[in-house]
């Protein structure tokens, strides 16, 4: 179910419940097992996995710079 269809499931039963609670979006920093390239073309050997998904969802050149774009994604969804 998407949470589009959940949202309007539980506010139609009056139910106030964390989307997030139900399906925790989770992702970390992994070594790729081989360099991979970027939508800019640089081998990169880190990347951001989605484990709801369990595909990489970008490539970085830095575990330093994966790092950074991975807090950068759970602050935002933090703020919805």
């Amino acid at each position: 179910m998407n949470k589009e269809l959940i949202n309007l499931i539980l506010e139609r039963d009056k139910i106030r419940v964390n989307i997030d609670d139900i399906f925790p979006i989770s992702e970390s920093v992994v070594k790729l097992p081989k360099p991979e390239r970027n939508s800019k073309g640089e081998l990169c050997r880190y990347g951001i996995k989605s484990h709801r998904t369990g595909k990489i969802i970008s490539r970085y050149k830095t575990e330093k710079d994966a790092i950074k774009n991975l807090k950068r994604i759970q602050m935002f969804r933090h703020m919805k």
